[in-house]
């Protein structure tokens, strides 16, 4: 069982004991890592352990107050953080302190301003020209990110037992062999076009797979944590990078597979705004993506355009001036 350490202060017996800070971010991350995935936990153990537990100085997490809060952000704002990232950093830390008793610390004008952008999508030119370079293999892991909306983890660890072939659907389900955890613990079912169905069945067949195998396993059957090596090479090979980007690392796009307009994110993002752009409701599509909260799904709206969008703006009073 995780215990936080508890420091007392005056008489015994009085309610006043006070959690050391600490001790409290220790307890925290024992319980994110026992809880949560491994990328998770290691996002908490630099926001908490690394940024937090350097600009707090008190010794007690009591003594906060919406100061210490602001403090922290313009903290993380100093190292070089973006605004959304600094948002995301401040939602672990008012969570941490929220769980050891102190709620309400900062008021809505103080959160992180940023700029919520439409999210990327691939563009129809581009999926062709990736399908029509990649091999079968390569193909039909593309195909299924694009047809599935799964999250980059969620397609590393999908068996086969998780293809429904009979009612043409793959589910998201928990894998303790790999403490995969699904996110927000739910899991979920998403509809396959009938042809991905049909060449996955062929490709199970083929590799004579039984259901405890996974799908996009790497040449030793184990989760292929490099599948984003698989996007990039295929729009390398179909001569898509756009040349002009150069990632942290230094490695130049227009010299070898590092375009970073390509990675497996991208896909999904593709998934839900061609979706709602033909029609599907968004509460289902929520369901779809496993998110808990339909602001979530809801950022999608902003790239959509329905097919007869544009039918409507030629043919409005405001493209008449334009004759």
């Amino acid at each position: 069982m995780l215990t936080t350490e508890l420091v007392n202060e005056g008489p015994v017996g009085n309610g006043n004991g006070r959690f050391a800070k600490d001790a409290a971010i220790q307890e925290y991350l024992q319980y994110i890592q026992a809880h949560r995935s491994e990328r998770t936990y290691k996002s908490y153990r630099y926001t908490l352990g690394t940024l937090l537990r350097t600009c707090y100085a008190k010794p007690y997490v009591d003594a906060v107050t919406r100061e210490d809060i602001l403090n922290f952000t313009s903290f993380c704002y100093d190292r070089g953080l973006q605004a959304r990232t600094v948002y995301d950093k401040l939602v672990v830390v008012l969570q941490f302190f929220k769980r050891n008793g102190k709620s309400h610390l900062i008021e809505s004008s103080d959160w992180p301003k940023y700029v919520e952008t439409i999210r990327p999508i691939y563009e129809p030119e581009e999926v062709e020209g990736m399908f029509r370079v990649a091999t079968a293999r390569e193909s039909i892991f593309l195909k299924f990110l694009l047809s599935s909306g799964f999250r980059d983890r969620e397609a590393r660890y999908v068996l086969w037992l998780d293809v429904d072939f009979r009612n043409g659907v793959v589910r998201v389900t928990a894998k303790p062999r790999w403490k995969f955890r699904p996110k927000n613990y739910e899991e979920r079912a998403v509809p396959l076009p009938t042809k991905l169905i049909e060449q996955l069945q062929k490709l199970k067949k083929e590799r004579n797979a039984s259901g405890s195998d996974l799908v996009f396993g790497n040449s030793k059957g184990n989760p292929n944590s490099r599948q984003i090596d698989i996007v990039k090479r295929v729009a390398q090979r179909a001569k898509l990078n756009c040349g002009q980007c150069e990632t942290e690392h230094g490695n130049r796009c227009s010299d070898g597979p590092f375009c970073m307009r390509f990675f497996l994110h991208k896909f999904r993002h593709t998934f839900a705004t061609e979706h709602l752009r033909h029609g599907v409701d968004i509460r289902t599509l929520q369901t779809w993506l496993g998110h808990r909260d339909i602001q979530s799904t809801m950022v999608y709206l902003k790239g959509v355009q329905s097919k007869d969008t544009l039918a409507k703006v030629n043919g409005g009073s405001l493209a008449a001036y334009l004759e």
